[in-house]
């Protein structure tokens, strides 16, 4: 099986959850809708915080993780790049 083979299959799992696949020109950094800010960022930020915020738990344990969720995220993120030099 080839990456492309892995990677259709994925995105059409992904597509069958209710996920829009988007082609990944369409939302380069440069355009008008882009996702990221740069090929640089290896996850994307606003996705990964709306994502967080639709989980539906509750209780004031929850709304802690959700938020520390998203900052550790950032964290290990900017710690990843600190260790690769970038």
């Amino acid at each position: 099986m080839t990456e492309s083979e892995v990677e259709e299959a994925v995105l059409s799992w992904f597509e069958g959850l209710g996920y829009a696949v988007l082609h990944g020109p369409d939302i380069a950094p440069w355009e008008l809708v882009a996702e990221r800010e740069s090929y640089q960022e290896p996850h994307l930020p606003r996705q990964y915080a709306a994502a967080i915020a639709a989980c539906p738990l509750s209780g004031g344990f929850f709304i802690f993780a959700r938020a520390n969720s998203a900052h550790r995220v950032g964290q290990g993120v900017a710690d990843l790049k600190k260790r690769l030099g970038k």
